[in-house]
């Protein structure tokens, strides 16, 4: 059954975040106010080391994100990013939702949907323990 309900979208995701946040990354919480003080919220993940990624100075890696839009949920997953060969959706909704190169604007959710963004965020962060990145 698919999840069209944006707030419970967002916080399925977010619990996707929170487990991973478990295996040694950290879960920050921000609320993001938007144009005409509308309140976004939001939970990013980063890993716990400080590491220099080519020119950049030595910070925390972003791994992922979540933040509640007005009419769809913004997940944002570095590794698609950064090893687009290795991490791309292959749920054919979640193909179409890509926006951008990390960028995914989900309005429902299925449990193969939950499935594949699962997929996608595990691979990513074996992917970064292996360059020493988190």
């Amino acid at each position: 059954m698919q999840e069209t309900d944006l707030d419970d979208i967002f916080a399925r995701i977010t619990g996707i975040l929170s487990e991973q946040a478990r295996s040694g990354l950290e879960l920050h919480d921000h609320v993001l106010t938007g144009k005409g003080g509308t309140k976004k919220p939001e939970h990013h993940l980063y890993g716990k080391k400080e590491v220099a990624i080519g020119r950049r100075a030595a910070q925390k890696t972003y791994v992922a994100g979540v933040i509640l839009q007005k009419h769809f949920v913004g997940v944002y997953l570095m590794p698609m990013y950064s090893h687009p060969k290795e991490i791309m959706p292959t749920h054919p909704e979640l193909i179409r939702a890509k926006k951008g190169k990390s960028c995914l604007n989900v309005t429902a959710l299925d449990p193969k949907i939950i499935a594949d963004i699962k997929r996608m965020l595990r691979t990513g962060i074996s992917r970064y323990r292996k360059e020493g990145w988190i």
